[in-house]
């Protein structure tokens, strides 16, 4: 059941809107609970916070049954570059998952 809100308009319209914005918050967010379920590691694995030499990201690998999920948190409001030692990952395929895209490790 939608209710209206402040601006008369009923919170599912305004979900409904946004889930079709690529940009949005809650499109993010989706996202973000899609790539969860598809990683177990993240649920299961044994964390470990990665030194990558900044202040404001927080790097963590998580790991279980030999998989392998790397996660980067830019916590502040500029993209910052930071590069990563990622033991026992070398010449493996790696995939940023927001984008699908592959990239070799060094």
């Amino acid at each position: 059941m939608a209710r209206r809100s402040a601006w008369g308009r009923t919170s599912t319209r305004r979900a409904a809107w946004r889930s079709g914005d690529t940009g949005s918050l809650l499109r993010w967010f989706q996202l973000l609970i899609e790539r969860y379920r598809e990683c177990p590691e993240l649920a299961w694995g044994d964390y470990t916070v990665l030194d990558n030499g900044h202040h404001a990201v927080l790097a963590h690998r998580c790991d279980v049954d030999g998989a392998t999920v790397v996660v980067a948190h830019n916590l502040c409001d500029t993209a910052v570059d930071v590069e990563l030692t990622l033991t026992g990952l070398e010449d493996q395929e790696l995939t940023d998952l927001p984008e699908d895209a592959s990239v070799k490790s060094q």
